[in-house]
């Protein structure tokens, strides 16, 4: 993996603040997994939707 780095962009801070993780108790039922898995899947998405932001930003675009 290659580090770029970026200088000088207004990256509005929303787009690097830290996505929430789902909390996951000390013990998990099989009938909490496709909800966890649900709201895994959700925050994966608006992290890579983040990462396009950013990336437009940063390209000019």
């Amino acid at each position: 993996m290659k580090t770029e780095y970026v200088y000088q962009c207004n990256i509005p801070a929303s787009l690097t603040q830290q996505n929430n993780a789902p909390y996951v108790g000390k013990k998990i039922t099989w009938g909490q997994c496709p909800i966890l898995y649900s709201e895994l899947l959700n925050e994966l998405k608006q992290c890579n939707a983040d990462k396009q932001a950013i990336k437009q930003i940063t390209e000019g675009k």
